[in-house]
């Protein structure tokens, strides 16, 4: 995989894996392995709020034995998509939980929004028209918590699991997602996309600076891999 196709690799993980749509719709995708435990519950439930506007977020990427590091400086969120920007003017998109959100047509918003706030266990299923046409039938559980580390800091993450349960124009296909989303953060600290191919996408955010005055440059980090000597 050449540097260029790792960088598309992490703006799709990050802004909800659009670099798998063509993959899921010639049917080579499998599923993410999870669990779900409804048992829990969180004492505070998070209503959506992403990064404040400012913040750096510094993503790191891998796929096929390749991995970069990229930062971005969250913009202003629309609706119940959050928005991140780059140095060289690209903006990337997060629809959290969502598979293709961000790169569908369109999608059912209303029904989406009511994941929030979130719970241990709660569920949603809604249509969405992908680029080609097709249209999918997606649902998303609030599968558990559990702590992850950012940058030496220990947070608490909720675990969102995306799953396009079927293809309700004739075609067959399904993918899923995974997404640990920080609500003190408001953006996710992980992501994992899997296909039948035997490639493994995943997004780790490695650091994250609140807003500050006059921080608001970002650009690519490459990061040697033993693959690509």
């Amino acid at each position: 995989m050449t540097r260029f196709a790792v960088l598309i690799a992490v703006a799709s993980l990050v802004s909800g894996c659009t670099s798998m749509v063509d993959s899921v719709m010639s049917g080579r995708s499998s599923p993410v392995e999870g669990r779900s435990n409804a048992g829990q519950s969180l004492p505070n439930p998070p209503a959506l709020r992403f990064a404040e506007q400012g913040a750096r977020l510094e993503f790191r990427a891998s796929s096929n034995g390749q991995t970069i590091q990229r930062a971005y400086v969250a913009a202003a969120p629309d609706g119940v998509e959050g928005r991140l920007s780059a140095a060289d003017g690209s903006t990337v998109r997060l629809v959290p939980g969502c598979w293709g959100c961000s790169s569908a047509q369109g999608f059912d918003e209303k029904e989406y929004a009511t994941l929030w706030p979130l719970q241990i266990g709660k569920t949603v299923t809604f249509n969405m028209l992908l680029r080609n046409g097709a249209v999918a039938r997606q649902s998303i559980i609030v599968a558990e918590a559990e702590p992850v580390t950012v940058g030496g800091v220990r947070y608490q993450a909720v675990v969102l699991r995306a799953r396009v349960v079927s293809g309700i124009d004739g075609s067959r296909y399904r993918a899923e997602r995974a997404d640990w989303w920080v609500p003190e953060i408001g953006w996710i600290a992980r992501s994992l996309v899997r296909d039948t191919d035997g490639n493994l996408l995943q997004t780790e955010l490695v650091s994250y600076q609140p807003p500050v005055e006059g921080l608001s440059d970002s650009g690519d980090v490459p990061v040697p891999s033993s693959a690509s000597r």
